[in-house]
């Protein structure tokens, strides 16, 4: 609504002469294009431009837009020309409309796609075809070897309608097993191939059960068979063709380079780990021996200490004897010197009664007697030695 805004208001101003010569010009060479309604605004090259020989697109582009916005490569070719049409010719002229592009856009596929969903509804289509004979077999198997009479009786018509039924319900069960584990083998396939571009699919089971897609799919299988197509019984490849478009296997390439350097990034993160993780594991076992030489010196330590203890123990004792022994030995010597002060007091006293005795002893007559017969005794020795000396002179 923009554009048509913009573009309104540019006819209205040079149809009133309120716009420049220039913008004037402009306006009227685009009158006879096209109007550009695409919001991809993205250049499309030319192969003869791009130098690309023997191209089947005709053209390319550099798209950074998203999905929803890009323009399919098989019209890029035909987008270039009627943005540079002037006029009503082109490089393109509009057609006889395509039924198989008309059928692919109704139904959602595109051409590789429609051929691997045809290969898969002639497969299905076969095995359907063989199990319906089977049971047609079945059928004319009873009708050959059951009913040869004209008359039958209901219990023997019981019976017939039971075989029957048990051989119909065998064949069918096994067309219905072999179906459900044929599309599981068709399902891992296609998850397969979508995991080697780290895509993630999903599915709507509901979707199974929807009338409108189902008489759409049946209305496909019955055109498609109908008219043939040389394309559609080529048999391709059962691999899906890398994404040639740019977008999304550009963003799958950044993604898996991305993860690839994260990649490496944690596996040197890894390696750095694994030699500290050594590395520490040797300091743990350096630190173990260190622990255990510690253990040692703490027990030789322990050891000395209680040597210690005992050693303290007895200093303890020692000082404790030596302290009693100290007590003791003051305790003798002040017994000692009381014994000596008793001692000299009783020496003194008996100084002092001989003193008293010698005394009294010479106050006794007796005494007197003797000291006057002592000296008199002394007197005549020595009168006799003064004449010993006259008599007997020195030599």
């Amino acid at each position: 609504m923009s554009k048509l805004k913009e573009v309104w208001n540019q006819a209205v101003k040079c149809s009133l002469g309120k716009a420049k010569l220039d913008a004037k010009e402009r306006f009227s060479v685009k009158l006879d294009q096209l109007f550009d309604i695409l919001t991809c605004k993205c250049q499309i090259t030319s192969c003869e431009r791009g130098g690309c020989d023997g191209c089947v697109i005709q053209a390319h582009i550099n798209c950074s837009c998203s999905r929803e916005k890009r323009i399919p490569l098989k019209d890029l070719a035909y987008i270039k020309g009627q943005k540079e049409k002037v006029g009503s010719k082109g490089p393109h002229q509009m057609g006889v409309p395509d039924l198989q592009e008309h059928r692919q856009a109704e139904f959602g596929f595109n051409e590789q796609h429609q051929n691997e969903v045809i290969n898969y509804m002639r497969f299905a289509r076969s095995k359907r075809v063989l199990r319906l004979k089977t049971i047609d077999s079945c059928f004319e198997e009873l009708k050959d070897s059951r009913l040869v009479e004209e008359t039958f009786t209901v219990d023997e018509v019981k019976e017939m309608l039971d075989g029957l039924q048990v051989v119909v319900r065998g064949e069918v069960e096994m067309e219905l097993i072999n179906t459900a584990h044929t599309n599981v083998l068709l399902l891992r396939q296609l998850f397969s191939q979508a995991e080697k571009f780290y895509l993630r699919l999903q599915s709507d089971i509901s979707e199974l059960e929807n009338r409108d897609l189902l008489e759409q799919v049946a209305e496909f299988e019955k055109t498609d068979f109908k008219t043939p197509d040389k394309k559609n019984q080529e048999t391709s490849k059962p691999k899906l063709a890398p994404l040639n478009e740019g977008g999304v296997s550009e963003l799958l390439n950044k993604e898996i380079a991305r993860l690839q350097e994260e990649n490496d990034k944690l596996k040197t993160r890894l390696r750095t780990l694994e030699s500290q993780a050594t590395s520490a594991l040797d300091d743990r076992s350096k630190a173990e021996r260190a622990l255990k030489d510690l253990q040692k010196v703490q027990g030789e330590q322990q050891e000395i200490g209680s040597l210690e203890d005992t050693v303290a123990a007895l200093k303890v004792d020692y000082e404790k004897s030596l302290s009693a022994n100290s007590v003791s030995h003051k305790s003798l010597q002040e017994n000692l010197i009381s014994a000596k002060h008793d001692l000299l007091r009783v020496q003194e006293q008996l100084s002092l009664a001989e003193k008293e005795l010698d005394k009294k002893f010479q106050q006794t007559a007796a005494y007197r007697n003797m000291k006057e017969i002592l000296t008199k005794k002394n007197e005549q020795i020595k009168e006799i030695r003064k004449r010993l000396q006259r008599y007997e002179p020195s030599e």
